[in-house]
């Protein structure tokens, strides 16, 4: 052990010494000014002062323990380890400290998507009415997306993880309310997956609050550390302290991540309830009555044969999927774990949720037929880019931690690359690294791949259509058979070599062995190399290289962190900073404290870099607990209460996430003209856009006319919703009783919500509806004639309609009071610039029906309309 004190002293009062050891680099002493009577070159250093290490007294020691050890100690206890599993603790330890960028980027992604789950949830319902009860269909869906979120945990069997079967099954399992369970007496689907949810809630394990307390104490110590190093500005010792805190200020956010994402209590005993309900669908299925029952259930929609088709995929692969879910993989425990529930959420994110926005669930029968049977994307395996907004924005907070402490060090004399930049800079390279690495390993193994630029489609059929390329391609195909077969002879060989070296071994440690335990010994190792035989790119990079690396870089973080506190990094090597181009000298005068007037500047600069990371991921992450608290709280009046706190959030927060989402639209749109400026298909996602409006206005196609021949179809009636009480409202409120002449008079039957089509017409305006209020559009029935199909949409030339299709005169009152007549008009917002006029005579309709369709508040309305002539209706029966 040396002493750097006594060492200067020492060289400074001797000027033989100076003479021989003075540093000679007049320009190069960066920061502070040239002075050779207390500079000394790396090499005297050496000789004059020893190779040993001057460490810290065991004041500064214990200092640093309370200050960073205790509470980094703390911060890592508060993981969420799984018990009973001492390897899988130390493994998941070692991924999170070893490869924390990947770590957090899997963990963050993680949590987006139950946001995403959340906010469904919470878009189901409209925003301003009362959050309905706990068996309603709003609690139904709040407890299907919580089980979704809990499927995102586990990994699935990997041959069923390619099928689109799969996401069918887990789609029925979720959403579904027609198909009859027949291992389960008496309860529906629906009710089953409610005592699920309950149970899962149950069992999630409640420590976002005390792990938030422990960052809180990080939090404080970090602000000890500044106050005391900008306290006495030059302390050196107090720098590096500063810098090691900032060097793991991305350890208390990936902590807090893991708990905020789904943290089971027993992870086991989830995977197997959830395989359960998995298993009940999945018998019910294979069930020839069962299926054909649930699947008359929606033989009335439009695609019922593609829909049956689709039901029968999924029985007959429903033998080959129990054991779903296989192990526990979330909190970026498991390499390339995607999960189940992005696929799903984008899948009817993209087919139905998207279009409807705000109120989606308002038809509750049309929304759960398109969330259990429409259309599967690429199945439960593929990459969505928009998951790279998280990957930076781990990568962000790892690199701007250890970019922190990297400036904090290398400008504290002597400036340069020393022992602890460069040690920081080796562990951000090494998290960089392994990300990089993992990320192109799942690219490169995926099933699925990037289709081929249509621009390179010529140039490769050219290519393959040559009898030299045809030669050199056949050539190289037999030279990598003759490797292959020389490579599993020589495979044989070694692994036959390790089975009798490990069988000799064996034998040595532990001789009072049997026999049988010997073979069985042997059968296990010949079973274990069979295995190894069928693994594939990520099998062997993970156990040869991933688990090795994030060991590796775990054990230089430790070591990183037990240096500075003891002082190892002090010694002649460490303290000259010889790693870079800069340095090969120490200065006596300013090796403990420093006079550097940028000094200030430096440290300012790192501090906040290196704490931007750090407080912007704890305000994201405490954020998006909030957020979804209403989704995972046990009692379901809490969690009305939560989502009401939720919406306010939301409206608050509502001009920073319109900047933020259209700066992230910026970025998609220019990637997706890069993509087609070189040929690559680009798979356009709809995104559900958090709202407080009903954005969604359904289109009306010709109700009550047969789209061919242009007549009046007695099998349609007005549009209806089922309110509240069973009883039927109506949305659309026909004219007068349109006659043709084949039919007399008479009330047309009810029309069916299934023969109204959700594309927009050409011909007709689309409907402002108010489903809380009946909506009329008189003008809506009366279709133009043909030699007026073809004018725009708002032209002043009026439509006449045919004898056949005008009301009956009975029925249609007359105009008394034009004044009162129009000014109920103006209230029900009839928008003046759409007017329609008719030709004038008994059976026309009033002058100023308008085409576009009036909002009716309440029966009072209807009953004023009708007594300024405008028209007549039942309400009580919903037909006009």
């Amino acid at each position: 052990m040396i002493n750097f004190t006594e060492c200067g002293l020492r060289y400074m009062s001797n000027q033989t010494l100076i003479d021989k050891y003075g540093w000679t680099g007049v320009n190069e002493t960066e920061g502070i000014p040239y002075n050779r009577s207390s500079q000394i070159t790396t090499q005297g250093c050496y000789e004059l002062c020893g190779s040993d290490n001057d460490f810290y007294d065991w004041q500064d020691i214990a200092a640093t323990i309370t200050t960073w050890i205790l509470p980094i100690l703390g911060i890592l206890l508060q993981a969420p380890f799984e018990s009973n599993a001492f390897r899988r603790t130390i493994l998941a330890t070692s991924r999170w400290i070893g490869s924390p960028m990947a770590s957090l980027a899997y963990i963050m992604w993680n949590i987006k998507v139950s946001g995403k789950a959340a906010m469904m949830v919470d878009m189901s319902i409209p925003y301003d009415g009362q959050i309905p009860g706990k068996d309603s269909d709003f609690a139904s869906m709040r407890d299907s997306m919580y089980i979704l979120t809990n499927m995102n945990q586990y990994s699935i069997k990997p041959s069923i993880s390619l099928k689109n079967e799969a996401e069918g099954l887990l789609r029925i399992a979720l959403f579904s309310k027609d198909l009859k369970l027949r291992t389960v007496d008496g309860n529906s689907l629906d009710k089953v997956r409610r005592h699920y949810a309950q149970r899962l809630r149950e069992g999630r394990r409640r420590g976002v609050v005390p792990v938030y307390i422990s960052t809180m104490w990080f939090l404080f110590s970090l602000g000890i550390s500044i106050q005391a190093a900008f306290g006495v500005i030059g302390n050196n010792a107090t720098a590096h302290d500063l810098a090691l805190g900032l060097l793991l200020a991305w350890l208390p956010v990936l902590i807090l991540c893991s708990v905020v994402d789904r943290n089971p209590v027993a992870a086991d005993d989830i995977r197997r309830k959830l395989n359960k309900l998995v298993d009940l669908v999945r018998i019910s299925l294979m069930d020839d009555a069962i299926r054909n029952e649930f699947i008359e259930s929606f033989s009335d929609r439009p695609e019922s044969q593609r829909m049956r088709e689709w039901v029968g995929n999924i029985s007959n692969q429903c033998e080959y999927m129990n054991d779903f879910f296989v192990r526990f993989a979330g909190q970026g425990r498991v390499r390339w774990h995607y999960g189940v529930a992005h696929p799903i959420l984008s899948d009817i994110e993209n087919s139905y949720i998207a279009d409807h926005g705000r109120y989606w669930l308002r038809n509750e029968q049309e929304a759960r037929t398109n969330l259990v049977l429409g259309s599967v994307g690429e199945g439960l395996v593929w990459f969505d880019l928009r998951e790279l907004w998280q990957i930076l924005s781990a990568v962000s907070i790892v690199m701007l931690s250890c970019f922190g402490s990297f400036i904090i060090s290398f400008y504290t004399p002597t400036v340069g690359l020393g022992c602890r930049s460069g040690g920081y800079l080796i562990f951000a390279t090494i998290s960089v690294g392994l990300l990089i690495c993992e990320l192109l390993v799942w690219w490169w193994s995926s099933p699925t791949h990037v289709e081929q630029p249509e621009w390179l489609v010529p140039v490769s059929t050219r290519l393959q259509s040559t009898a030299t390329f045809h030669m050199m391609e056949e050539g190289s195909r037999n030279l990598f058979r003759r490797a292959q077969r020389t490579f599993s002879g020589f495979r044989g060989r070694s692994e036959r070599m390790f089975v009798r070296g490990a069988l000799r071994m064996s034998s040595l440690v532990h001789f009072h062995d049997s026999p049988e335990r010997i073979d069985d010994l042997e059968r296990s190792l010949q079973r274990s190399i069979k295995l190894m035989h069928y693994w594939g790119l990520k099998e062997w990079s993970k156990y040869l290289f991933f688990r090795p690396a994030e060991f590796i870089n775990m054990v230089w973080l430790s070591y990183i962190v037990m240096a500075q506190t003891i002082g190892s990094y002090r010694n002649c090597g460490c303290m000259t900073s010889v790693w870079g181009t800069s340095g090969g000298y120490l200065d006596f005068t300013q090796s403990d404290v420093t006079d550097n007037p940028f000094i200030m500047y430096y440290w300012s600069g790192g501090t906040v870099v290196g704490s931007l990371g750090l407080v912007f991921g704890m305000i994201y992450i405490v954020t998006e607990w909030c957020l979804q608290s209403h989704l995972n709280t046990e009692n379901f009046g809490d969690a009305r209460r939560g989502l009401q706190r939720t919406r306010t959030f939301r409206r608050v927060t509502y001009p920073i996430r319109f900047v933020l989402r259209h700066v992230i639209g910026w970025f998609t749109s220019r990637y997706a003209k890069f993509c087609t400026w070189i040929g690559v298909p680009c798979r356009q996602q709809k995104s559900l856009i958090w709202t407080r409006n009903i954005t969604y206005r359904p289109t009306i196609q010709g109700v009550g006319l047969d789209t061919e021949t242009q007549e009046y179809d007695p099998s349609y009636a007005p549009l209806q919703r089922l309110g509240s009480d069973g009883s039927h409202i109506p949305l659309i409120v026909i004219p007068p009783t349109i006659q043709r002449k084949e039919v007399g008079s008479g009330v047309s039957p009810r029309l069916s919500y299934d023969r109204v089509s959700p594309s927009p017409s050409p011909s007709f305006d689309r409907l402002s509806l108010s489903f809380d209020s009946p909506v009329f559009s008189p003008a809506e029935i009366f279709r133009q004639t043909p030699a007026g199909r073809g004018r725009r949409r708002g032209s002043s030339s009026p439509g006449i309609a045919p004898d056949s299709l005008r009301p009956s005169a009975e029925r249609v009152r007359s105009n008394s009071n034009p004044g009162a007549r129009e000014e109920f008009l103006q209230a029900v917002s009839l928008p003046a610039a759409r007017e329609r006029r008719y030709s004038d005579g008994p059976l026309s309709p009033p002058e100023n029906v308008r085409r576009s369709g009036a909002r009716v508040r309440s029966v009072s309305d209807l009953s004023e309309a009708s007594a300024l002539g405008i028209f007549t209706t039942d309400v009580g029966r919903g037909e006009v």
